[in-house]
């Protein structure tokens, strides 16, 4: 009877043991599990930190290269407004203090070095105001349907006189009465105008700048052709990119400071338009650009 009580004690505590066992198994078990998922979470944070730590340090080197490119724009136009400002100033001295002695030709001639000086001048304070604009992305286009023809022709007439300067001969190609593409007014005259200005700045003396409109179904297309020195393949690839500076140089010494092709890709972009260049050294330059045309 005795060797049965015991045998029957040593089965529940078996028994016991058994339970404790799978109890402390089954805690094990929940406890490896929580552990794991602990493991997996902070995987997680760790990777989402790393993460934030490279977008923060690619954000401040984003910050730090606008920031110095802030001061390069500041140093640069701060340089380039100083000497038209100075030679207005040195000119207006001159005229002031001789202006008695001095012969009614010599005068005219100073005061329109003032005014092409000046024009400079505003040339690039408008070209900062575009470039804040730009990188604000407060462009404010009003798209409508425009006659291209008439903005191009009197864009045309407005440059030959600067062109005559330079001996340039400027021709203006057209069949068709009406030119109308999807634009904005304003727009394209900065456009053109700087196209043909840049033609006329970096072309030879007693060379000819072609102007052209064609268009199809699609499309309507300008076409600015100079006889200049031709931009090499190097230069083609950072033409439109902020103060590019090229091999080309001005032929009369005009201001340049690398700001207005990206001033016109940019507008180009935002009236849904297209520019390129067509360029071989020594061949001259072409610049095309290809207003939509409004199909509905």
């Amino acid at each position: 009877m005795q060797n049965s009580t015991l045998f029957y004690n040593e089965e529940q505590i078996l028994e016991k043991t058994n339970k404790r066992l799978d109890e402390f198994k089954r805690q094990s078990t929940d406890q490896l599990n929580e552990y794991e998922n602990l493991i997996t979470d902070y995987d997680k944070l760790l990777k989402q930190t790393k993460l934030l730590v490279t977008l923060t340090e690619r954000q401040q080197h984003q910050l730090d290269e606008k920031n110095q490119e802030h001061k390069s724009f500041v140093k640069i136009v701060t340089e380039d407004l100083k000497n038209p400002l100075v030679g207005i100033q040195d000119l207006a001295e001159l005229l002031v203090n001789r202006f008695d002695n001095l012969p009614k030709e010599r005068v005219i001639e100073l005061i329109t070095v003032i005014k092409d000086t000046t024009h400079q001048a505003f040339d690039l304070i408008s070209q900062m105001l575009c470039i804040s604009n730009i990188e604000s992305n407060n462009i404010s286009l009003k798209l409508d349907n425009i006659n291209i023809l008439p903005c191009l022709q009197s864009l045309v007439d407005d440059y030959q006189n600067k062109a005559k300067l330079k001996e340039i001969t400027i021709e203006f190609e057209s069949l068709d009465s009406e030119y109308v593409c999807l634009a904005d007014e304003e727009a394209i005259y900065k456009v053109l105008g700087h196209l043909v200005s840049n033609a006329i700045k970096y072309s030879l003396y007693g060379k000819t700048l072609t102007v052209k409109l064609t268009q199809d179904d699609w499309r309507v297309r300008c076409e600015i052709q100079d006889e200049g020195p031709g931009i090499s393949k190097d230069d083609q690839q950072k033409l439109f990119t902020k103060f590019s500076t090229l091999s080309a140089q001005p032929t009369g010494g005009e201001l340049s400071v690398g700001l207005g092709l990206f001033i016109v890709n940019k507008l180009v972009q935002a009236m849904n338009s297209l520019i390129v260049c067509e360029s071989e050294l020594g061949e001259g330059s072409t610049f095309i650009v290809d207003f939509p045309k409004n199909l509905s």
